[in-house]
């Protein structure tokens, strides 16, 4: 759990890298953002009602259908480095997806005491850098069928193809689809998934 409070505090801090094919070093933008214009018809996607002028964090505070995930969010603390920071890729699962999670994990999770856990299983849903449908296949491609990437949380996420589909594997062994993607936020990108990322747990 160290080593994801080490993580983040870099992340925050600014000093961490962005990802690329071929892991190029490109420093993460940290300037100071201006408000955000209200939204305007053509700039909200309309499978997701996700505007794409938004933050990230502003995003999910504001589409019901990504309440669940949202307060998640919110209970660790992480609000404002989605709102905020960037670029980051964010992998979403929706609140039907959220749902299938029992009472009982969310409850445990919003303890004070399992902080750290919730901590670690939001992050992992997030990669720094723009990371394109595009850009993920070519790793998978260059990387012999199956591409590593490391989440804000300093866990590991994986990736594969699968027919004409993205598959993520997390550090469990499930396997999430990505049902839409790419879509352009003003801090990063969104991909939809159709199943909570579970990191391992660490000590």
């Amino acid at each position: 759990m160290k080593k994801l409070v080490l993580f983040l505090f870099i992340f925050l801090s600014g000093d961490l890298i962005a990802q690329s094919p071929n892991t190029p070093i490109t420093a993460l933008d940290t300037t100071k953002r201006d408000p955000v214009k209200p939204p305007q018809s053509k700039d909200i996607d309309p499978a997701t009602g996700l505007n794409t002028g938004y933050y990230i964090g502003d995003n999910l505070s504001m589409v019901k259908n990504f309440s669940r995930f949202y307060k998640l969010m919110d209970a660790a603390g992480l609000t404002e480095t989605f709102r905020s920071r960037g670029p980051i890729t964010v992998f979403i699962p929706g609140d039907e997806v959220m749902a299938k999670l029992s009472a009982g994990k969310i409850d445990s999770l919003l303890k004070m005491d399992n902080l750290p856990e919730l901590i670690a299983l939001v992050s992992y849903h997030a990669i720094p850098g723009k990371l394109t449908l595009g850009k993920m296949a070519k790793q998978i491609d260059g990387k012999t069928g199956l591409a590593t990437f490391t989440t804000l949380s300093g866990g590991k996420l994986y990736a594969k193809r699968d027919g004409g589909r993205l598959i993520l594997i997390d550090e469990t062994g499930n396997q999430s689809i990505i049902t839409r993607n790419d879509i352009k936020q003003h801090n990063g990108l969104f991909s939809i998934i159709d199943r909570v990322l579970q990191p391992k747990e660490r000590l």
